[in-house]
C-alpha cells in the first residue's frame, strides 16, 4: 500500500517498479490526498476546527477556508496532487488494469480487508485506488534521475538522500548591462516624445 508521491516522475518510476516485482494479476493499492476533495472543500468554504488545522506556520497561515486550501495544496511534502483521473492514467501507462476507486477496507484481497480498513478509515480526505498487473508491458519508460556533478553533493544525495538548496528560495535579481542600456534607450525615447508633444502644442 502506497501513502504519498512527491513528484510525478517518482510516481511513474514507482509503478514501473511495482510492475517489475509483482506477478501477473498482482495488486497495487495506494492512499493519497485527494485533489477533488480539496477543491470541493474550497468551493463549499469548509474550514475544520482549530485542532484539525495542524501546526501554526508563519509561511502558511490558516485563518479561513482560503488559507486552509492553500496550506493543503502547498504542503511541503507534495509537489504534485492527484485525483482518480491522474492515478488511473498513470497506472494504465505503467501496465496495470482493473483500476478502481475503493472505500476503506474494500479490496479483492479478502485476507487483509480488516487491516486495510483500520489503516484507511482515518484518512477520510484521501483517495484509495486499487489496480492489478496486466500482461501488457508498460507504455512508458523509467525516468532517469539526474545526479549532482559535484562529488560532495552526489555523495550526500546517494547515501543520505540529502539535497542542498538555497536557504531562501527566491533568487536574487540584479540589474544587468542590458537592463541599464534598455532604460537609457527608453528614457531617450520618452524625452523625444515629450519634445514632439510640446512642439505640437506651440
Amino acid at each position: 500500500m502506497l501513502r504519498s508521491f512527491c513528484i510525478y516522475r517518482e510516481l511513474i518510476n514507482h509503478f514501473i517498479e511495482c510492475y517489475r516485482l509483482l506477478e501477473n494479476e498482482g495488486i497495487v493499492r495506494m492512499v493519497v490526498p485527494d485533489l477533488d476533495i480539496m477543491v470541493d472543500d474550497y468551493l463549499n468554504k469548509k474550514l475544520p476546527s482549530i485542532e484539525s488545522r495542524g501546526i501554526d506556520d508563519p509561511d502558511l497561515p490558516c485563518e479561513n477556508y482560503i488559507d486552509y486550501f492553500l496550506r493543503r495544496v502547498l504542503y511541503s511534502d507534495h509537489f504534485y496532487l492527484h485525483n482518480f483521473n491522474t492515478l488511473e492514467r498513470c497506472l494504465d501507462k505503467t501496465g496495470f488494469y482493473k483500476i478502481r476507486k475503493c472505500e476503506p477496507g474494500d479490496s479483492i484481497l479478502e485476507m487483509i480487508k480488516g487491516e486495510l480498513f483500520q489503516s484507511e478509515v482515518i484518512r477520510h480526505k484521501s483517495i484509495i485506488v486499487e489496480a492489478q498487473k496486466s500482461q501488457s508491458m508498460p507504455k512508458v519508460s523509467r525516468y532517469k534521475k539526474e545526479e549532482p556533478k559535484n562529488l560532495l553533493l552526489k555523495f550526500l544525495a546517494k547515501t543520505c538522500n540529502i539535497k542542498l538548496v538555497p536557504y531562501i528560495r527566491r533568487k536574487p535579481i540584479f540589474p544587468t548591462k542590458l537592463w541599464l542600456y534598455e532604460k537609457k534607450i527608453k528614457n531617450h525615447i520618452n524625452l523625444v516624445d515629450a519634445q514632439k508633444y510640446y512642439q505640437n502644442e506651440e
